[in-house]
C-alpha cells in the first residue's frame, strides 16, 4: 500500500485477521466480539488521506444492534452511513492529524470490539500543466490553517485556473483568475470565505517555496490565489504583524523545471501575463 504504514495486532481470543483496503487504506487490527453474538471480522478505511473523507468499512456479524467509531478527535465528523446490515457498517469522518490514527469500534454498550492504527502521511497536491506536471507537498505541522484552506480549493476550484503573472526568474502567480480577454485575466468566482492568517510561521520565501497571496496590500487575510517561488525572495517574507508578507504553506518536491520553464513564457508587457496563456489543467491531492 504506497505512501501508508499499518499496524496491526492479535489477540488473544482473535480467530482471523484479515489485511484489506487499497489506495491508502488498511485493514486489520485487534478484533474480536462481546460474547453475545456481535463481533468484527475486518475493519478497514480507505483513501486516507489527511483533509479528506474517508470510508471505515466494519464487517462481522450482529453489526446492526449499535457501534460507536471512536478516534480520538483526529478524524473529524464521524458519521455513521444508513443503509448498514447486520453483516457490514460504513462510517465517514475527515482525517485531520499526520502520523497515527487510532480507530476503536464500540458496541452500544461501550465495549470494544476492534482497533485499527494506521498511519497518515504529508499530503501530496499535483498539478497538470501544459508544461508539465508539478507536485506540492504542503506543510501540515507548520502551516496547518492555510493546508486546510489550500486543500479546499484543490480539485475543481482550481482547474483551468491561469498562472496570470510570471515575474521572470523571480515567481509565478496563479489561483484566482481564468483565460485572459484582450489579455486581463479575467477573475474567477469565489464565494469561499477568506481566512486569517496573521503572524509568522517560521517558514521562509525560497525557492521552491509555495507560499499563499494576501487578498490585498497589508492584509493579514488569504483566498485562493497563491504564488511559486522561484528564487530566494525574502523581500516577501514575515517582518511585522504591519508587514505580514506572503505566508509559506509548503514546497515544490517535484517538477520545480516545469515551474521554471512556465517562468520561462514570453509575457504581455503590461500585466505580466503568459502569451499564450498557461493553465492548471488538472490539480489533485495524490497523497
Amino acid at each position: 500500500m504506497t505512501g501508508v504504514t499499518m499496524r496491526w495486532q492479535l489477540g488473544a481470543a482473535l480467530s482471523c485477521a484479515v489485511l484489506a483496503g487499497c489506495g491508502g487504506g488498511g485493514g486489520g487490527g485487534l478484533l474480536g466480539g462481546t460474547g453475545d453474538g456481535i463481533s468484527v471480522s475486518t475493519l478497514s478505511a480507505a483513501p486516507l488521506r489527511y483533509g479528506r473523507t474517508t470510508t471505515v468499512s466494519v464487517q462481522g456479524s450482529g453489526l446492526d444492534r449499535g457501534l460507536a467509531l471512536d478516534v480520538d478527535g483526529k478524524c473529524k465528523n464521524v458519521t455513521l452511513l444508513p443503509g448498514g446490515t447486520d453483516a457490514q457498517q460504513n462510517f465517514t469522518c475527515v482525517v485531520d492529524v499526520l502520523g497515527e490514527l487510532n480507530m476503536r469500534v464500540r458496541d452500544s454498550g461501550g465495549r470494544q470490539l476492534a482497533t485499527l492504527l494506521l498511519v497518515v502521511p504529508q499530503p501530496q497536491v499535483t498539478i497538470t500543466t501544459s508544461k508539465g506536471t508539478i507536485v506540492i507537498e504542503p506543510d501540515v505541522a507548520n502551516a496547518k490553517a492555510l493546508v486546510d484552506n489550500f486543500l479546499g480549493y484543490v480539485g475543481v476550484y482550481y482547474v483551468n485556473t491561469i498562472f496570470h503573472r510570471v515575474d521572470a526568474g523571480e515567481a509565478l502567480y496563479t489561483g484566482g483568475f481564468t483565460n485572459p480577454t484582450s489579455g486581463i485575466p479575467t477573475p474567477k468566482a469565489n464565494t469561499t470565505a477568506a481566512i486569517d492568517a496573521p503572524g509568522d510561521n517560521g517558514l521562509r520565501n525560497l525557492a521552491g517555496t509555495v507560499a499563499m497571496l494576501r487578498v490585498s496590500e497589508g492584509s493579514t487575510q488569504v483566498r485562493s490565489q497563491f504564488v511559486i517561488n522561484l528564487k530566494d525572495n525574502p523581500q516577501f517574507d514575515y517582518v511585522s504583524d504591519a508587514s505580514p508578507g506572503r505566508p509559506v504553506l509548503g514546497k515544490v518536491v517535484s517538477g520545480l523545471d516545469v515551474a521554471t520553464a512556465i517562468g520561462e513564457v514570453p509575457v504581455n508587457g503590461f500585466f505580466n501575463v503568459p502569451v499564450p496563456a498557461v493553465a492548471m489543467t488538472g490539480m489533485a491531492q495524490t497523497r
